[in-house]
């Protein structure tokens, strides 16, 4: 549910920057969350040689980074309206909100994998006896007695 939530906020981006010529990127690997906006290369009538990536090193852009507080910056000579920066920055923080969502409500599948590694998923119990009448104990690395 939350992802569908993400995929439809995304495309809801997406289509308000197509409609405005720009192009925008999502960082949510690690914080600060980040949002740039960059002007279209079609729009701009720019051409890269070097592919769209070195190109963009040398453009303009705004930036939404959530970190404590949401900082807009801006780098160089960005130049939009209120009203599409004002719907840009509403559907950035929706798509924030929902990603906190979705990171929060993965918490624990991220907290098991990391407190029970995949050796010790395989066992329905922590103490098993095995083939030769042994009793294995299975206790993850983290454990101090």
């Amino acid at each position: 549910m939350l992802d569908n939530k993400w995929n439809a906020a995304y495309e809801k981006l997406e289509i308000l920057c197509e409609n405005n010529g720009l192009e925008f990127s999502v960082k949510k690997e690690r914080f600060p969350m980040m949002f740039t906006i960059t002007p279209s290369l079609e729009n701009t009538m720019q051409m890269s040689l070097e592919g769209d990536s070195a190109a963009k090193k040398n453009e303009i852009s705004m930036q939404f980074v959530f970190d404590e507080e949401l900082t807009v910056r801006f780098f160089g000579d960005f130049a939009i309206d209120d009203e599409t920066l004002n719907k840009l920055k509403t559907q950035a923080k929706k798509l924030h909100y929902i990603w906190l969502q979705i990171w929060f409500s993965r918490k624990d599948e991220r907290w098991n994998r990391y407190r029970y590694p995949e050796c010790f998923r395989d066992h329905e119990s922590a103490i098993t006896p095995d083939s030769n009448g042994y009793i294995n104990v299975y206790v993850p690395h983290w454990y101090r007695p």
